[in-house]
């Protein structure tokens, strides 16, 4: 896989779950065998928010020329996936959701073995 199609996978999961958890946080999340209060209303769409920002970035720069900025951008997609692997495989063992919940280690899983190839097997900065 090339790192261009990595960040436009990315930024299309981004959009999909930033969309969602922005403008149907409660049926997004119940989905998930959970239900929100307000507080947590708000927070997810803080969260869908934030996707879609990053999904703006990662979709500008997946034709970026190799540099300094895109590697900063690997790494930091990679320890960020990395810590939602680790949170979402706790959120499986809490086993207060539903089978959906593999999907998120699933999806962390993915992203973080994609980052993981180009930071450390073929690092951005190489073509």
């Amino acid at each position: 896989m090339k790192l261009k199609t990595l960040f436009t996978i990315y930024a299309l999961v981004g959009i999909i779950f930033g969309l969602g958890f922005l403008l149907v946080p409660d049926q997004v999340i119940s989905s998930f065998g959970e239900i929100l209060g307000d507080s947590g209303r708000w927070v997810t769409r803080y969260l869908g928010a934030t996707y879609i920002g990053i999904s703006v970035v990662v979709w500008s720069a997946r034709n970026a020329s190799k540099g300094e900025a895109l590697k900063a951008m690997v790494l930091g997609f990679f320890v960020g996936n990395i810590i939602c692997l680790i949170a979402s495989v706790f959120d499986v063992m809490d086993a207060e959701g539903n089978a959906l919940d593999w999907l998120t280690v699933v999806v962390f899983l993915f992203f973080s073995v994609g980052f993981g190839y180009f930071q450390f097997v073929k690092p951005a900065s190489s073509g």
